[in-house]
């Protein structure tokens, strides 16, 4: 996984999770593998958003684009989003879901995701979905 995720690590890249899982508990898992480094775990969605996961998709990009969305700083030149998260416009997202067993994988594919795929194991085609 870190290999992907590093792999996947590009100047202006925002990476994420979307779990059933709690916030509290998605971050425990997370640095249990430390995986935290190439994730922004403020724009990811969790099973303490909303109940049913098929409504974290949503969740996930209206957080993603609230971050990236662009400045309405005043005049003075301070911005209320971080640098790290201002993209340029006409910048696309990717959201690739990963079935496992929780939700089948028609009711991931309905849910607004780019990819559903069954798992992680092989990083040259999720690179390849990715581009």
């Amino acid at each position: 996984m870190a290999r992907l995720l590093e792999a996947l690590t590009r100047p202006g890249t925002v990476q994420t999770v979307l779990t059933g899982n709690t916030a509290a508990n998605a971050a425990v898992k997370l640095d249990a593998f430390d995986l935290r480094p190439w994730l922004d775990l403020d724009v990811g969605a969790y099973g303490s958003d909303e109940a049913d996961r098929r409504a974290l998709v949503p969740v996930a990009l209206e957080r993603w684009n609230a971050a990236t969305a662009p400045s309405t700083a005043p005049a003075s030149g301070s911005s209320a989003t971080p640098p790290r998260r201002r993209l340029r416009p006409g910048r696309r997202r990717h959201c690739l879901l990963v079935a496992n067993g929780f939700a089948p994988r028609p009711d991931l594919e309905a849910a607004g995701a780019d990819h559903v795929v069954d798992d992680l194991t092989d990083t040259d085609a999720v690179l390849s979905l990715l581009g």
